[in-house]
């Protein structure tokens, strides 16, 4: 409702310049997320409470709208250029955000050392889990594509990654233990299959940056056991 309103007011004003339709790109780069009408926005449902301007912020988006439409239908009127947009310089910024001095791995292990293997089957409706040693993830969170992998076992005898941690069934978790240990979990809530069967053989694969205590990363992968899903 909030884009046809937008394009009836769009619309409105560019009429007098032969303008019949309008089309609507949502293009906002994310800046305003969702966007409601004032009545959807009284309800307060998930699309509510996501209008980060308030109730009256479609309405300021047409009045804005309204204002850049005239202009383009007739230059002679006024467009104000409006404020310019403020900079931020991050390494300006104050953050209550710890940094990771060190990371360690249990007793005579490594980081990819799989503390907790999943079990050897499951069926669907279950959740598969595997816990890992690894490190800290915010030392990875822009070098490491998926923290947790969900790998099938395919007929040539390879494996290929089936779920990351994009993916809503599959969930990471991270906690520190002891003083500079971790605990990485994998955990695959196994749904049933859309259009082909979930059944097969998989195996997790968690991967990450671990520090030493000169600040050097250093990438490391680790792999679960196999375990078989049927259906």
């Amino acid at each position: 409702m909030a884009g046809r309103r937008i394009r009836d007011t769009v619309k409105a004003a560019l009429v007098g310049a032969g303008v019949t339709e309008v089309e609507l790109a949502a293009i906002s780069n994310a800046y305003a997320q969702y966007m409601t009408t004032k009545e959807e926005y009284l309800t307060q449902n998930y699309e509510g409470a996501s209008t980060l301007f308030g109730p009256n912020q479609l309405a300021a988006v047409q009045q804005e709208l309204a204002r850049v439409a005239a202009s383009v239908a007739d230059a002679s009127v006024p467009l104000d250029v409006g404020p310019t947009p403020l900079q931020l310089d991050r390494k300006s910024l104050i953050t209550l955000q710890t940094g990771v001095v060190l990371d360690s791995t249990p007793l005579l292990r490594s980081f990819s050392y799989v503390r907790t293997q999943p079990s050897s089957s499951y069926v669907v409706g279950t959740v598969a889990s595997a816990v890992f040693a690894g490190a800290h993830p915010k030392n990875a969170l822009t070098l490491v594509s998926s923290f947790c992998d969900v790998q099938k076992l395919g007929p040539s005898g390879s494996f290929t990654a089936v779920l990351t941690d994009a993916h809503w069934d599959l969930r990471y978790h991270w906690e520190r233990y002891l003083i500079a240990e971790s605990k990485n979990t994998c955990e695959w809530n196994i749904r049933k299959g859309g259009r082909t069967s979930v059944s097969g053989t998989y195996r997790f694969v968690h991967r990450g940056y671990s520090k030493n205590l000169q600040g050097v990363l250093t990438a490391y992968e680790g792999t679960s056991n196999t375990f078989a899903v049927t259906a």
